[in-house]
């Protein structure tokens, strides 16, 4: 970056030391002129003031990082208040809603965000990843099935097998899993694999007729 003694002078007159904001003991240099665009910085020669600040008296910022602003004072100048992050690193040092959420560690329930005990999910237009908890998700799961079924009619006791045959004490037989059978279907079907199996071991009479 090219620099003159006139663009010292100029970018010196645009700057105020301000002994009501401090960081490590040294004051910010406030940029005086008018703020443009949208993140609240200064300009100078065309670039925001503090990277103009910061390239003519430290050196070149590195490719792919951007200076944060360790006062937390946009307007500020100082090189000694700056220093070179990544991006998401400077997202999450700030104050903004990514910075905030990413410094929750718990759910409002007092669940820790771990990575078992968390996923993320998209809302809004713009498809934005947002962070719940798996433990109250499953909470709320529960309780709306309960809610389904107390507001559903109890079913009516069942009386009587498919069959029609009445379930009194003397007609119920109980599995090894606890269903309930019906004794005089299982009577029933007892005669029949009797007799298939009576069927089964009488010759035919073709058989008779060929071994005589």
């Amino acid at each position: 970056m090219k620099t003159t003694d006139a663009a010292d002078r100029r970018f010196s007159s645009l700057v105020t030391l301000t002994s009501d904001r401090l960081y490590r003991k040294t004051p910010c240099m406030e940029w005086l002129g008018k703020p443009t665009g949208g993140g609240g910085y200064g300009q100078f020669q065309r670039v925001p003031a503090h990277r103009w600040a910061y390239e003519r008296w430290v050196g070149p910022i590195p490719a792919g990082l951007q200076l944060d602003h360790l006062c937390r004072n946009r307007l500020c100048v100082n090189p000694e208040h700056l220093e070179p992050v990544t991006c998401q690193e400077n997202v999450l040092r700030g104050n903004g809603t990514a910075a905030r959420l990413a410094r929750v560690t718990h759910c409002p329930k007092g669940h820790e965000y771990t990575d078992e005990n968390t996923y993320l999910y998209q809302r809004g237009r713009l498809g934005q990843y947002h962070r719940a908890c798996r433990t109250c998700r499953l909470a709320q799961s529960r309780a709306a099935k309960q809610r389904i079924q107390a507001a559903r009619p109890p079913k009516p006791p069942i009386t009587h097998c498919p069959h029609g045959h009445e379930y009194t004490p003397e007609n119920s037989r109980f599995n090894k899993h606890g269903h309930r059978l019906c004794r005089a279907c299982l009577q029933v079907k007892a005669k029949r694999e009797r007799a298939r199996t009576k069927a089964q071991r009488q010759p035919s009479d073709d058989c008779l007729g060929s071994s005589q």
